[in-house]
C-alpha cells in the first residue's frame, strides 16, 4: 500500500512541477503577460509546499524576505498619491464636463480619477491591444465619432501608445475635434458639439 500511496504522490509532484514550468514558460514566451501575471505559480507551488511543508525557519526566512517586498511594491496601490503638475490639471479640466461624458484615452486611469468613463471597448487600451491591432486609429475614431457613445474627448499621454497612431490628430479633426495641450505631453482632442461643452 505504501508503493502505491508513493506512486500516486510521485505522479501528483511530477504533475505540479510541470504546472510550474510551463506557467513559468508561458510568462517568458508570451508578450502579453504581465509581471502580475506571475500569481499564477503560487497555486501549484501552493499544493506543493502542502503536500510536505517546509520547515518553520525556511518559512520565517521566506517571510522576512518577501513581506517587506509586497509592502513596498503594493503601497503606490494600496495608497495611490494625488495627481501632480499637468496630470492634475487634465483631470480638474475633465471634471468642468457633463458627469455623462465619455473619453476615449491610452491613460484610463486619468478618465477614471475625473469622474468619467470610457467607452467598453476602450476600457483596455494596453499596448498589447494595439500591436496585436484590437485598437486600430479607425476603432479608435469610429468609436469617438459615435454619436451614441457620448464621447467628448479623445485622451494622447504617449508617443508609444496612441501617440503613434499618425493620423489620429487630422482623422479626428474631421469630426470636430481639436487638440488642447497639458504640457508637452498630454494632448486632449475635445469634441465641439453642444453636449460636450464644458459646465
Amino acid at each position: 500500500a505504501s508503493r502505491v500511496g508513493d506512486r500516486a504522490l510521485t505522479i501528483v509532484v511530477a504533475f505540479l512541477v510541470l504546472w510550474v514550468v510551463l506557467v513559468v514558460a508561458l510568462l517568458v514566451w508570451e508578450p502579453a503577460m504581465w509581471r502580475a501575471h506571475v500569481a499564477h505559480v503560487v497555486p501549484p507551488l501552493a499544493l506543493l509546499a502542502a503536500l510536505r511543508p517546509p520547515p518553520w525557519k525556511v518559512l520565517v526566512v521566506a517571510g522576512v524576505v518577501t513581506v517587506p517586498f509586497a509592502i513596498v511594491s503594493t503601497t503606490s496601490i494600496l495608497w495611490p498619491g494625488g495627481y501632480t503638475g499637468q496630470q492634475a490639471a487634465l483631470v480638474r479640466h475633465l471634471e468642468g464636463f457633463p458627469s455623462d461624458a465619455r473619453f476615449i484615452s491610452d491613460d484610463p486611469g486619468l478618465i477614471w480619477r475625473s469622474g468619467h468613463d470610457t467607452p467598453g471597448w476602450f476600457a483596455d487600451t494596453s499596448y498589447q491591444r494595439l500591436d496585436d491591432g484590437s485598437i486600430t486609429e479607425a476603432s479608435l475614431v469610429q468609436a469617438a465619432s459615435s454619436s451614441t457613445d457620448d464621447v467628448c474627448g479623445v485622451l494622447v499621454t504617449s508617443p508609444q501608445h496612441f501617440g503613434r497612431l499618425g493620423g489620429l490628430a487630422d482623422a479626428l479633426a474631421a469630426h470636430d475635434y481639436h487638440p488642447v495641450q497639458f504640457g508637452s505631453k498630454i494632448t486632449l482632442y475635445e469634441r465641439d458639439t453642444g453636449f460636450c461643452r464644458i459646465q
